[in-house]
């Protein structure tokens, strides 16, 4: 897309540089982007012209934030795009305008912070009338092709029972190309595969295609055997790429991967290698010889498919009783949650089995991870990784499922609070924070366990009042100011702020946080109270009932917030809830708790009629409430 662009950008009206931010070198990108704007700035102008606006094209945020998950002090998307948007903004003060334009895949770019003035632009998938227009122009494009090769054009009714493909324009020049080999897509009609369907079969194609040509006519186990031989080299090398957090691999590296990898080992790869397969294209700096000469997909899609097909047909053979010899180091060097769409690749490509026995067999290599082998020392950071991503791959597979029965012992939750340490020790903020955004324990109904789903993928965070523990555990306080030492200690500011803000709470009214509502949406008695200062807070009938419990020298100071909050809010309130909220204020505890002021502050409330038909909801008051700590 950005080739696109920056070809229509009129040279006269604009200067233009396209960068891949995936080959921007570690640290600050100011420095580097400031480097390529000089080296390529154009000529001065005239005296009396205008200078052209200049047009950064920074292509690939995504690809740049895989690249440098690895790194600890890698910055997260949000950093980069700051970084980006205040880069604009001291070069137009300095006299050099600049726009900006960062392109990402919108899986990640909906998890990136968008700059007060800057515009989001979503490319939608095609529609029907671009489709129709596509397919018009590829058959025009290439008629003498069909021509010659005795195939029919594109049908665009062949494409209907596709439509998720072919909305996409790169699946759609995918199914293009599927077609125009012998109408494939016509013999396929009504075959439903998906997109990865779509991969496996127009990659088994064409590599059909080349082993007939190297190697003449096969039998059909020779060929399918020929087949998995080449996918298994390919995916080899996509697994380089992926597990170095780059999207291309050079020839010296290719060579050890592929002696290492499973399989035969192969000669050195070169051009002959890599240039059997369209979907490879080549670069090459100045000075380097051919072993240094980088690889890479034509687009990143195509590596994560074989990567994806790779770890799915390790995991086949685990549930059918393998061992973890050869998925380990798969899954022992790059988090999965880095890397939703093979994730998600992976998830699907298993969806016609039974889990069972796979998580299963997860479960089991969890736990011998996690206890360690006698003699074969473990490194922390391989450890973490390779049982963080057995973890995202049954939650996957069969959400729901309990920790106790992935973790194997009688303390559920202290076994999995001590995972979620090392992954937390061992992970960089980015691969930690997305394991969190794939993983969502809650606590288990019945029992002291846990059940380990999937959060939404769109649904915003949700504040989760935790489950009472069944045993007895430290003061509150106590483990508060243990989280404010960590914060210190490990430098989270946003963590130390959240408990600085909490402070008075909790030195003066630590019960607030022990009272809490039985019955669904749970909230605590802190929650509700904070709410208060809030237009939206918890419903007024609900807080009386949790301020009951608390002591007297705690019931008094909370009390009075709450009577003159509702005090305040009562006449936009509907005439029901001011009734039981006076019922609950005169009777029990609070008659004796109540002082003159809260009684004459009540007293000025007008009281309605039980039966009088209530009004609309006032803004002070909620009908529910997300559930809140």
């Amino acid at each position: 897309m950005t080739r696109l662009l920056a070809a229509r950008l009129p040279v006269a009206e604009f200067a233009c540089l396209r960068l891949e931010l995936r080959h921007a070198p570690p640290g600050s990108l100011a420095p580097y982007l400031a480097a390529e704007l000089h080296r390529t700035a154009p000529p001065a102008p005239v005296a009396g012209t205008d200078v052209p606006p200049r047009v950064l094209l920074l292509d690939g945020l995504d690809e740049l934030l895989q690249a440098g998950a690895d790194r600890p002090d890698a910055a997260d998307g949000r950093q980069l795009m700051v970084e980006i948007e205040e880069f604009q903004s001291a070069e137009t003060l300095a006299g050099r305008p600049l726009i900006a334009v960062v392109t990402s895949r919108t899986l990640a770019g909906a998890r990136m912070f968008s700059p007060r003035r800057g515009t989001v632009i979503h490319l939608e998938p095609f529609d029907d009338a671009r489709i129709r227009a596509w397919v018009a122009a590829w058959n025009t494009r290439n008629k003498r092709w069909f021509v010659a090769h005795e195939v029919q054009p594109l049908d665009r009714d062949l494409l209907r029972p596709y439509g998720e493909l072919a909305c996409q324009p790169l699946l759609l020049l995918m199914l293009a190309l599927y077609d125009a080999s012998d109408n494939a897509l016509r013999a396929a009609a009504g075959a439903g595969f998906g997109r990865l369907g779509l991969y496996e079969r127009l990659l088994t194609a064409f590599i059909r295609r080349q082993l007939a040509k190297q190697s003449g006519p096969l039998s059909e186990e020779e060929q399918r055997t020929a087949v998995e031989g080449e996918f298994l080299r390919l995916s080899v090398l996509a697994f380089g790429m992926f597990r170095r957090h780059r999207q291309s691999l050079t020839a010296r590296e290719a060579a050890a991967d592929l002696s290492a990898g499973p399989g035969p080992a192969h000669a050195v790869p070169g051009p002959v290698l890599f240039g059997r397969f369209f979907f490879v294209r080549t670069s090459r700096r100045e000075g380097e010889g051919e072993e240094d000469q980088s690889y890479e997909f034509l687009h990143a899609t195509f590596g994560e498919f074989l990567v994806a097909r790779l770890l799915a047909a390790e995991l086949r053979a685990l549930a059918e009783g393998g061992d973890d010899t050869r998925l380990r180091p798969l899954l022992a060097h790059v988090p999965l949650g880095d890397h939703p769409e093979v994730l998600s690749a992976v998830a699907e490509l298993f969806r016609s089995r039974d889990p069972a026995a796979l998580v299963h067999a997860l479960g089991a290599h969890l736990r011998a991870s996690l206890d360690g082998v006698p003699g074969r020392p473990q490194s922390p950071h391989r450890v973490a990784t390779y049982t963080a991503n057995l973890v995202l791959l049954a939650v996957r597979l069969r959400p729901g499922l309990t920790a106790s029965a992935l973790l194997g012992t009688a303390d559920p939750v202290g076994r999995w609070r001590a995972c979620t340490r090392l992954w937390h020790a061992c992970l960089t903020e980015t691969s930690w924070a997305a394991l969190s955004r794939h993983v969502h324990p809650a606590p288990h109904p019945r029992e002291a366990d846990l059940r380990l789903g999937r959060p939404p993928d769109t649904a915003p965070l949700t504040w989760e009042l935790p489950a009472r523990a069944r045993r007895a555990e430290r003061p509150l306080r106590d483990q508060l100011a243990d989280l404010a030492r960590d914060a210190r200690l490990g430098h989270e500011p946003a963590l130390a702020r959240a408990l600085h803000a909490l402070a008075p709470l909790v030195d003066r009214l630590p019960a607030l946080f022990e009272a809490e509502s039985a019955e669904e949406p749970r909230h605590s008695a802190a929650h509700a109270m904070i709410s208060l200062l809030t237009d939206h807070p918890v419903p007024y009938e609900e807080i009386p009932p949790l301020l009951q419990p608390l002591p007297p020298e705690q019931l008094a100071p909370a009390l009075d917030t709450f009577v003159r909050h509702f005090a305040a809010a009562a006449p936009a309130l509907p005439p029901r809830t001011v009734a039981k909220v006076l019922s609950q204020l005169t009777t029990g505890r609070f008659t004796k708790a109540t002082t003159r002021a809260h009684q004459t502050l009540l007293a000025d409330i007008p009281h309605p009629a039980v039966g009088e038909p209530p009004t609309a909801d006032g803004p002070g008051h909620r009908k529910s409430s997300p559930s809140g700590a």
